[in-house]
């Protein structure tokens, strides 16, 4: 959440407290549904909000979501607390058959502070470390994936925020060690803080206030698919030992129970739709391909190895150059 949005949220909400509780009856059954925040800009960056029976809550955005629980107070206000995995870096690999002599990364969330990765181990006094993205990025587009020559067999990130120069500094390092040879990888950064703070909406009779000028209306969570959809993510562990995606980097659920609609195929090492698949469809490039679910991937989580303080070198430029001005 943007701290200027956040606080004019938080002092639209205190203003209502004041005023006394809204005038309708303490029923939770009244925040059931989904919320269109792609109108007006939502704090989390979302397309909709679900609201769920169980207290749970999921948004959901272009290539990703995020789930959490919700709770509602007496006078209405209702706090919605991201569930955020224990580790600031995750790493997942697979063998991609595919490749030849090279190393394949995707980068997911890397642009929500200033991050560094380098590929190779920390034994270093100085490791040299390179910005995932420029500073000040924008005009983002998705997926980032960056490829390196050779297989790498070791990975260490760092982070911190914008503004403290390009001076080497003592930092936490975070390595891994790719000790089964993987060669495609999906890297996550979880930071601490911006979008998986804690938010505030209060319950009127017309819908959800996130401010006096923003109340959205609850809709109807009708359709079957997206039932599935929703209870697919809001199941989800946020620490999983493996993750799906499709050919363009896409998250999926976790497909390997549906016997019914995927099995296995040992030669692409991926989950494959009978009905749907077509072979060779995850070389094509067509627009939609994004979303198609026909072949999945299954990521396996390396171990994170212990964090280090120490300073490191910032190499020139970054792996992806990201700006419109």
């Amino acid at each position: 959440m943007k701290s200027a949005l956040a606080g004019a949220i938080t002092v639209f909400l205190l203003q209502c407290g004041n005023a006394g509780p809204v005038a309708m009856a303490q029923d939770t059954g009244a925040i059931y549904g989904k919320y269109n925040r792609g109108v007006k800009g939502d704090p989390q960056g979302a397309s909709y909000l679900y609201v769920l029976k169980n207290h749970r809550y999921v948004i959901v955005f272009f290539g990703g979501a995020q789930t959490g629980i919700w709770e509602l107070s007496k006078n209405n206000l209702v706090t919605f607390t991201p569930r955020t995995p224990a580790a600031r870096f995750q790493l997942y690999g697979r063998h991609n058959p595919d490749q030849k002599d090279s190393t394949r990364i995707c980068f997911q969330r890397f642009s929500d502070e200033e991050t560094f990765i380098g590929t190779i181990g920390v034994e270093m006094a100085t490791p040299l470390l390179q910005r995932v993205f420029n500073p000040d990025p924008n005009c983002f587009s998705y997926p980032y994936v960056y490829c390196f020559p050779g297989v790498k067999k070791d990975f260490v990130f760092a982070d911190k925020p914008y503004g403290n120069g390009d001076m080497p500094e003592a930092s936490l390092l975070y390595p891994f060690q790719n000790l089964e040879g993987y060669n495609d990888f999906i890297a996550a950064y979880f930071t601490p803080h911006g979008e998986y703070r804690p938010f505030m909406a209060r319950l009127t009779p017309k819908g959800l206030a996130f401010s006096e000028e923003d109340i959205a209306p609850a809709g109807a969570i009708d359709a079957e698919e997206e039932r599935e959809f929703l209870d697919a993510f809001n199941n989800a562990n946020p620490d999983p030992d493996t993750v799906f995606f499709n050919p363009r980097y896409n998250e999926a659920p976790d497909v390997s129970g549906d016997t019914l609609n995927y099995t296995y195929n040992s030669k692409k090492q991926a989950y494959v739709s009978p009905m749907n698949y077509t072979e060779g469809e995850e070389y094509e490039k067509d627009a939609d391909d994004f979303n198609r679910m026909n072949i999945v991937y299954p990521f396996r989580r390396l171990k994170a190895g212990v964090s280090l303080k120490r300073e490191f070198t910032i190499a020139p430029g970054s792996l992806f150059q990201v700006s419109c001005r």
